[in-house]
C-alpha cells in the first residue's frame, strides 16, 4: 500500500469528511499551499485512489471520492490509523538520497517508489533536488534509461553526506531511546536504514573515547556512532576509502581508533582499513572541541598571512571586486583559516544550514570564485559545504561594506550654501553610504557633468530636468528618508533572486501575486513582537523551550514539538551570528501554519559559539518559523528577513539593539523595495 505524506492525508481527510465535497479554494486554505501544488497532489492522489478501486471526481467544482463502500471504509480506517509512519514531502529528497547512497547497484524509479511507498511521479520530481544536493559533495547522479539511477563519487563524501542526512532527520532522543529499547526495527524511516546491532556495538566500542573527548552535544556522539557503523557496513560490501596522505595532526586520535578496532569482533575488524582509521580519527578530532586562542609565532604568521593574501587576491580577480584593502578583513579571515588549518576549531557539519545556503543562491559567482581559489591555495584542506558557505559569509559581508561609503551625491539648492549645508549635514548624519556629497547652485547645472553622480537630490522642483532626482527638504522628513533609502537600495548590486525578470506573468497576474505577497507580509509584521524572556538560571535547551511556549496558537498548537525542533537545529550547527550578541533560531515544520518572526531579549545572556567558531554572549534571540512546504511568497519573505539581518552591518546592529517599531519599519521597507523591484523588472 502506498504511504501517503501528511499533506496528502490531510487532503483526503478533508474531501471524505465534507458532506457535499470540498472546493479547491477551501483545500488551498486548509493545507496552506498554492493552486499549482494542490493540483499536483490531487494528480498523485487520483492515481493512488484508482489502485484502491476508488475515483476522485470533481462535481460542480467540488472534489468527492466515490467507489465501492468497502474500499471507502478501508481508506477511512487507513487515514485514522496512527501506527503507520508518515513522510513529509520535504523528507522525500533526503529519503531518496539516503537510499541511493546505501545501494551498490543501480535502482529503478519504480523500486524507489515502492520502497518509500510514494508515487513514481513524486520520485521523478524529486531527483533534480537530490542531484543538486549530491553535487555539493562532488558526487554525481547517474541516470540512464534501462540502466537505472546510481550515485558515483568519492566514498568519504558519500559517507559524510549520508551521515548528514541521517543526523538532520533523526531526533537525538528517538535515537537513544531506540538503542536502549527492545525494538528490533524503528518506525523512523531514516533510523530503520541502520543496523541496530551494529549501532549498539559501535556505541559500546566508542565509550572509552567518548568519555575522553570534549563533545559539544549528543548530536556529535551520534555522528561518531553512525560513521563507525558505516565504516564497518560499507567496508563489508567492498566500499573502501581511497588512499590519502598521512595526517600528523591526528596521530593521537589514530591510535585511539586503532584501539577501538581491536575490540571489535574479527569479522568486523577485517572491514576497516588503515584509510578508514585515518578518516575516523579526523572525524573524532573535529568533534573534540576545546576553544583555543589565536596565536601565531613569527614564521607561522608570515606563511599563513601570505597564503590568505594570495587567496583573497585570487577571489578578487575572479569575482571582479577588490577585497585586498581592508586590514581588519585580512586579520579576521586569517584567524579563521589558521584555526581550520591547525584543526583548532570544528568545521561546520555536513548538513543544510538554511541561513548559509541562502547566501550561495544569492552570490553564485562569488561562491564559485571562493571555491576555485580555495582549491588553488589551500587544496590540501578539505572543507565541508557549510564551511565554504561560511567563507562566503565573510566575503559577502565585506562586499556589503565595500558598497557602503562609495556613492556620490549631488545636492541642488535654490539659495545655495545655507540650505545645502543644512541638507548635507543631515545626509552625513543619516546615510553612511555617501563618500562624496557635492552642493550645487541651479545656475551651474548647465556646466556640470551630472553622470559623475550616483544620486541627485534637490530642494526645489526642476521642470523639464532630464535626469532622475529626488525632491527633499533641507531637514529631510521621515518620508523623505525612506525615499532616499529606497533609491540607495536600488543602487546597490542586486541579488540574483531579486533581478530575475518576471516575464511569465501578465500585469493582472502580477498584481494578484504582489497583493498576496503584501497580505502575507502585513500578517507577519502584525504578529511580530519583542518580548522579555526571564531565562535566569536556564540553559539553552530550557530557554528555547520557554520561547516556544510563547508562540501564538495561530501559528501552531504543537509548541513542544517546535521547541524540540529548534533545539535540535541549534545543536546541528552554531546559530549565533558573527560579530554580534544575537542568535537566529529557525525551523520549518508541517505543524506551523504561517510564517512567523519575533524577538526575545534574554534577562541572562547565554554563552554560545558563533558560526565562525568565536565565543559570544547572546542577549537576544530572533525566532523565524515557517511551514514545511512554503509557497513562493512565504519563501521570499523568510529569505528577505534572514538576508536583511546577516548581510548588512547597520541592520545587524539594528536587529541587535533596535526596538520593535524600528525593526518592523526596517522589514516593511525591505518588503516594499523588493516588490517595487519586481514590478519595475516586469515593466521593463
Amino acid at each position: 500500500m502506498v504511504l501517503l505524506t501528511q499533506r496528502q492525508q490531510e487532503i483526503l481527510h478533508a474531501i471524505m469528511t465534507a458532506t457535499n465535497g470540498i472546493g479547491s479554494h477551501d483545500l488551498e486554505k486548509l493545507t496552506n499551499i498554492s493552486r499549482r501544488t494542490l493540483y499536483r497532489e490531487l494528480a498523485d492522489l487520483k492515481f493512488f485512489l484508482q489502485n484502491q478501486g476508488l475515483s476522485l471526481e470533481n462535481k460542480h467544482r467540488h472534489y468527492q471520492i466515490t467507489g465501492d463502500p468497502t474500499s471507502l471504509t478501508q481508506l477511512q480506517a487507513q487515514l485514522q490509523s496512527t501506527t503507520k509512519p508518515t513522510i513529509t514531502s520535504s523528507q522525500r529528497h533526503n529519503a531518496i538520497g539516503a537510499i541511493l547512497l546505501q545501494r551498490d547497484e543501480p535502482l529503478k524509479i519504480a523500486s524507489i517508489a515502492l520502497e518509500l511507498q510514494i508515487s513514481e511521479g513524486s520520485v521523478q520530481r524529486t531527483l533534480d533536488e537530490v542531484e543538486k544536493q549530491l553535487a555539493n559533495y562532488e558526487l554525481t547522479l547517474i541516470r540512464k534509461k534501462g540502466y537505472g539511477i546510481q550515485v558515483q563519487g568519492d566514498e568519504s563524501q558519500k559517507r559524510l553526506l549520508l551521515c548528514g542526512i541521517l543526523l538532520s532527520e533523526i531526533n537525538e532522543y528517538t535515537f537513544m531511546k531506540y538503542l536502549d529499547s527492545n525494538q528490533t526495527t524503528s518506525d523512523n524511516f531514516f533510523l530503520s536504514l541502520l543496523d541496530k546491532n551494529l549501532l549498539l556495538l559501535c556505541r559500546h566500542a566508542l565509550k572509552p573515547i567518548l568519555d575522553s573527548v570534549a563533545l559539544n552535544s549528543d548530536q556529535q556522539m551520534i555522528q561518531l556512532i553512525i560513521l563507525f557503523s558505516l565504516a564497518i557496513s560499507c567496508g563489508g560490501r567492498g566500499h573502501h576509502l581511497k588512499a590519502q596522505p598521512a595526517d600528523n595532526h591526528v596521530l593521537a586520535y589514530q591510535a585511539k581508533v586503532a584501539e577501538i578496532v581491536k575490540t571489535l569482533p574479527a569479522k568486523y575488524q577485517a572491514n576497516i582499513t588503515f584509510q578508514d582509521i585515518i578518516f575516523l580519527a579526523q572525524q573524532i578530532q573535529a568533534t573534540d572541541y576545546i576553544p583555543l586562542q589565536f596565536s601565531l609565532d613569527r614564521d607561522q604568521s608570515f606563511t599563513i598571512t601570505v597564503q590568505v593574501q594570495s587567496f583573497i587576491r585570487e577571489v578578487s580577480e575572479r569575482f571582479g571586486r577588490d577585497f585586498q584593502n581592508s586590514p581588519s578583513f585580512l586579520r579576521r579571515l586569517t584567524k579563521h583559516i589558521f584555526n581550520i588549518s591547525q584543526k583548532n576549531i570544528q568545521q561546520l557539519p555536513n548538513a543544510n544550514i538554511e541561513t548559509l545556503t541562502a547566501l550561495e543562491t544569492d552570490y553564485p559567482k562569488l561562491f564559485s570564485a571562493i571555491q576555485f581559489a580555495w582549491q588553488k591555495h589551500f587544496g590540501q584542506i578539505q572543507l565541508s559545504q557549510p564551511e565554504f558557505q561560511l567563507l562566503l559569509l565573510y566575503f559577502a559581508n565585506e562586499f556589503q561594506r565595500l558598497n557602503q561609503n562609495s556613492l556620490s551625491a549631488l545636492v541642488i539648492c535654490e539659495n545655495g550654501i545655507s540650505a545645502s549645508a543644512m541638507l548635507i549635514s543631515q545626509l552625513e548624519k543619516e546615510f553612511g553610504e555617501f563618500k562624496k556629497i557635492t552642493p550645487l547652485r541651479v545656475s551651474n547645472l548647465a556646466t556640470t557633468n551630472l553622470d559623475e553622480y550616483d544620486i541627485i537630490l534637490s530642494t526645489l522642483k526642476l521642470p523639464g530636468f532630464k535626469h532622475e532626482y529626488l525632491l527633499v527638504s533641507p531637514l529631510i522628513t521621515r518620508q523623505e528618508r525612506q525615499m532616499i533609502r529606497s533609491a540607495l537600495a536600488e543602487l546597490q548590486p542586486q541579488k540574483k533572486a531579486e533581478i530575475t525578470p518576471i516575464v511569465q506573468h501578465t500585469a493582472f497576474e502580477l498584481l494578484a501575486k504582489e497583493t498576496n505577497f503584501f497580505d502575507r507580509a502585513k500578517d507577519l509584521l502584525a504578529l511580530t513582537s519583542l518580548s522579555q524572556l526571564n531565562n535566569q538560571d536556564l540553559d539553552l535547551k530550557a530557554s528555547i523551550a520557554l520561547i516556544s511556549q510563547q508562540i501564538p496558537t495561530l501559528i501552531t498548537t504543537q509548541v513542544d514539538e517546535i521547541g524540540q525542533a529548534l533545539f535540535k537545529r541549534s545543536q546541528l550547527a552554531p546559530i549565533a551570528l558573527p560579530n554580534s550578541r544575537i542568535a537566529l533560531l529557525h525551523t520549518s515544520n508541517p505543524h506551523i501554519r504561517h510564517c512567523y518572526f519575533s524577538i526575545f531579549d534574554l534577562k541572562e545572556p547565554l554563552t554560545m559559539i558563533t558560526m565562525d567558531q568565536e565565543s559570544t554572549q547572546v542577549s537576544r534571540f530572533l525566532l523565524m518559523l515557517g511551514p514545511t512546504d512554503m509557497d513562493e511568497n512565504q519563501s521570499k519573505l523568510m529569505s528577505l528577513i534572514s538576508s536583511n539581518i546577516i548581510l548588512n552591518q547597520d541592520n545587524l546592529r539594528l536587529f541587535e539593539q533596535g526596538n520593535l517599531h524600528e525593526i518592523q519599519d526596517n522589514l516593511a521597507q525591505r518588503f516594499i523595495e523588493y516588490s517595487q523591484k519586481i514590478i519595475k523588472d516586469h515593466q521593463s
